[in-house]
């Protein structure tokens, strides 16, 4: 990859940006009326007030604009990578000359809907296209965005999806480039799992438990659980009989049924965590042998990163998609859920476990087929051919 990456070598803004490279800060405004002070994500805030970070995002605007005027003056960006919120960006761009690319936080495969949706996810999809304290849909963002874009960019393998980029580009009129999976390297893991981790106490009841013997249950930073989803996940899992390790946000940790942590603790088969938790190295731990998680795209792929079965309870956006393509791929179940309006009981809960967790035919399985696509993900060489392959599109299209 290095002697590829020489020779294509790319001057990149991606905004947002998460990886680990130089951030320049762009602070959010201050003055959003009912937006608490260092909100800076919806784990932050109620699900009530999510929509207020969109208000505060397109406050970024401004400053955005300063701060790309003056890099331009330095050293002028080849391309921009953008997420579909900032609709407002690439118009900034245009008056640079500089090109955007719109990086999907969704699956591919979400634009094929393989699957019929589920009535209760109605009002997902419905809910992108509606007002919001922006006065800016999620449907409009991305139309925008997409319209003011010269290429799309997706997290995609063929070996993984299917080769797909190739009738999105008719789709959208557009290039479509895959990027690869994006999965986290190993190396990471190996690393937490060489010191502490943070969390001593919780790697070393794991290390207590037999091989492949334990659920691992989190579901990301931006599920919105309701009471309902924390009383029925929590009862489901005491029904399963398994051991079990879930990690929730504090918030939801204060709406555990009566008496559940103090049952789980005097058993000694379940730790309930509520905060952070080093999630790469639970997943590489021996004895976690599945994954209960809300089908986001990144969750996902790091439970198939080690192999892990996946119990899956979708709660809003892609999610859905994202869990009816893993059960199709046989990798896990999906938690069964009343049609209409999506509410679920801890039997469907504790049904969904046992399948998974199960030593049968089935069971086994799961197992298979995670194996087959944690090899993919594992590929290091295919999935870095992706990004060299991303990095020369980019250039030809820009006429470098």
């Amino acid at each position: 990859m290095a002697e590829i990456s020489k020779e294509y070598s790319l001057h990149l803004v991606v905004f947002p940006w998460l990886a680990r490279i130089r951030l320049v800060p762009l602070p959010l405004p201050n003055d959003v009326e009912g937006l608490p002070d260092g909100a800076e994500s919806t784990a932050d805030l109620p699900p009530e007030k999510s929509e207020l970070l969109e208000v505060a995002f397109d406050g970024l605007a401004p400053r955005f604009s300063a701060f790309l005027a003056d890099l331009c003056n330095k050293k002028k960006p080849d391309w921009i990578l953008v997420d579909y919120a900032h609709h407002w960006l690439p118009a900034i761009a245009d008056e640079h000359g500089v090109p955007c690319a719109l990086f999907m936080t969704f699956p591919a495969t979400m634009f094929c809907a393989p699957t019929p949706r589920p009535r209760y996810e109605a009002a997902w999809v419905a809910g992108a296209s509606e007002p919001n304290a922006s006065g800016v849909s999620d449907v409009t963002r991305f139309r925008e965005t997409a319209r003011r874009c010269r290429a799309l960019v997706f997290r995609t393998a063929d070996e993984f999806d299917g080769p797909l980029c190739p009738a999105l580009a008719g789709v959208f009129r557009l290039p479509a480039l895959p990027a690869g999976m994006l999965a986290p390297q190993l190396e990471a893991a190996a690393a937490l799992a060489d010191g502490d981790a943070n969390d001593g106490e919780l790697m070393r009841w794991l290390d207590a438990q037999p091989e492949g013997s334990v659920l691992y249950a989190a579901f990301g930073s931006e599920a919105p659980l309701t009471a309902a989803h924390v009383r029925e996940v929590a009862l489901g899992l005491e029904l399963a009989g398994v051991r079990f390790l879930w990690a929730l946000r504090p918030r939801s940790a204060e709406l555990l049924p009566a008496g559940f942590e103090r049952r789980v603790a005097e058993s000694g088969r379940g730790v309930v965590r509520a905060g952070w938790v080093p999630q790469l190295q639970i997943l590489a731990h021996a004895a976690v042998g599945a994954f209960m998680t809300h089908a986001g795209l990144s969750s996902v792929v790091e439970g198939l990163l080690f192999g892990r079965r996946l119990v899956l309870l979708p709660l809003f956006g892609d999610q859905g998609h994202n869990a009816r393509a893993m059960a199709a791929r046989r990798v896990g179940v999906q938690v069964h859920r009343n049609e209409d309006d999506g509410s679920f009981a801890a039997a469907d809960v504790a049904t969904a476990v046992r399948r998974v967790m199960a030593d049968g035919e089935e069971g086994e399985e799961f197992a298979s087929n995670a194996r087959e696509l944690r090899e993919v993900l594992r590929d290091r060489s295919r999935q870095e051919r992706y990004i060299d392959e991303l990095a020369q599109s980019l250039r030809q299209l820009a006429g470098m």
